[in-house]
């Protein structure tokens, strides 16, 4: 059965050296952008007309979530991440919790952690939206 048009659960995992620890219930939302930098043509002789054509692919990983210090929390994981060398995390995802399959894709890669935030508004929920580059040639999209 197709995802419905409105988005009510999904799943979402991030680690270190594998995707393996379940963020899902900390996250509110998961967008996966995908994009392609516009190169112009210049006219020619023959044509009299400029054009665009498709540069190099890139994509990012946004995502809103409730931030906790606990341990693994994704806050944690995020944090961790900034301190290696190459502040790099695996993520997995669907946006339906049924199993994947070509109507309910798994997706997967690694996120460049470029910055974390810390703390809240006193009275409020630690609420945070992060975007995230994704590693070239990181990002899988699988159906089974």
């Amino acid at each position: 059965m197709p995802l419905p048009i409105q988005q009510l659960k999904g799943n979402m995992k991030l680690g270190v050296i594998t995707a393996d620890i379940d963020v899902s219930d900390n996250v509110t939302k998961m967008i996966i952008h995908r994009v392609r930098e516009s190169i112009t043509v210049p006219a020619t002789l023959g044509t009299g007309e400029a054009g665009q054509a498709a540069g190099a692919l890139s994509g990012t990983l946004e995502i809103d979530y409730f931030s906790s210090m606990a341990a693994d929390s994704l806050w944690d994981q995020l944090y961790t991440a900034m301190e290696t060398d190459t502040s790099e995390l695996f993520f997995s995802g669907t946006f339906d919790p049924a199993p994947a399959s070509a109507d309910n894709p798994t997706w997967t890669g690694r996120i460049v952690v470029l910055a974390v935030d810390t703390g809240g508004t006193v009275g409020g929920l630690r609420t945070y939206s992060s975007t995230f580059p994704i590693v070239a040639g990181s990002l899988i999209k699988a159906i089974a």
